[in-house]
């Protein structure tokens, strides 16, 4: 009776002389029932209104983020570039008069022990290293570039280590053991970059535990996926103050009291730019900070 071409006609015939008119009341029930529904359909398009003023405010608040970003990168890549520019020609500089003060005690026929030839060459190895380490580093914020190559991860974590102690200097330096699970052992990363993050990281746990009787750092490193390796880096300082951790990782927020706050920021840019992430794991004793990279393919 009421398909879409029908009509009311037989209803209506059903319905005639039963059906009663509506009362006052009916009529007041019906009149509160209009205005209830007015007023839930405003309301909707009220609330519907509201959130997508609030998507639209989420949304300009993203742009603004990523323009600051994009201006922050910008800003150091010229920074990088002008420090590279800068620090590349002192280096070179340093590893040619390694190379002429070797080269001129031949040519006097002077015994060099071997000791002091040992401790030229890695001078020498050293000055380039750096070299390299600030060109990369110019790449990596100028244009994210990255040179990855299969690696041995456990070279990489006991190269950064050494230099890390040697950049201790007189302070009472830590003992660190690296325990690395055998399908972790080669990963495809930028060398440089990496021993970096590994570098500043170890850094920031032996200048924590300055003054303590116990001074040690664990460095683990186990495959958590056919993609990734998780590293590990649990030291026995005092830990990390909760009210700073939210913000440890950004640009000038420092860990330690004589940083530039600058050494954590570029660690995650590192690491975020190998398609990971760093983090710090809760521990009960000291800080564990853990960050992920590409495994080495198989």
């Amino acid at each position: 009776r009421l398909s879409p071409r029908g009509s009311f006609a037989v209803w209506r015939q059903e319905r005639q002389g039963s059906s009663k008119r509506f009362t006052e009341s009916d009529r007041e029930v019906l009149r509160i029932v209009r205005r209830t529904l007015f007023a839930l359909n405003s309301l909707n398009r009220e609330r519907a209104a509201v959130q997508a003023q609030k998507q639209a405010e989420r949304e300009q608040a993203r742009l603004h983020l990523v323009l600051l970003d994009a201006a922050r990168r910008s800003s150091m890549g010229e920074l990088a570039g002008a420090l590279a520019h800068e620090l590349n020609q002192p280096l070179a500089a340093v590893t040619n008069y390694v190379n002429a003060c070797r080269q001129e005690l031949r040519n006097y026929g002077t015994d060099v022990p071997d000791g002091l030839s040992d401790m030229m060459e890695r001078a020498v190895q050293e000055s380039s290293r750096a070299a390299s380490l600030v060109r990369r580093l110019r790449n990596l914020f100028a244009t994210g570039e990255l040179m990855r190559d299969r690696i041995d991860l456990g070279s990489i974590i006991r190269q950064a280590v050494d230099v890390a102690k040697v950049s201790a200097g007189g302070k009472a330096s830590a003992t660190v053991s690296v325990d690395i699970e055998e399908d972790a052992q080669t990963v495809f990363v930028d060398n440089v970059q990496l021993g970096l993050v590994v570098l500043n990281l170890v850094r920031n746990s032996i200048a924590a535990m300055q003054g303590l009787n116990t001074r040690s750092i664990v460095i683990s490193a186990r495959r958590t996926s056919d993609a990734l390796v998780e590293v590990s880096i649990h030291d026995t300082g005092p830990g990390i103050d909760p009210s700073l951790e939210e913000d440890l990782f950004e640009v000038f927020h420092s860990s330690t009291t004589g940083g530039l706050g600058i050494g954590l920021s570029l660690c995650r840019s590192i690491v975020e730019a190998h398609g990971g992430r760093i983090w710090f794991s809760p521990v009960r004793s000291g800080a564990d900070v853990r960050f992920t990279i590409p495994a080495g393919p198989g």
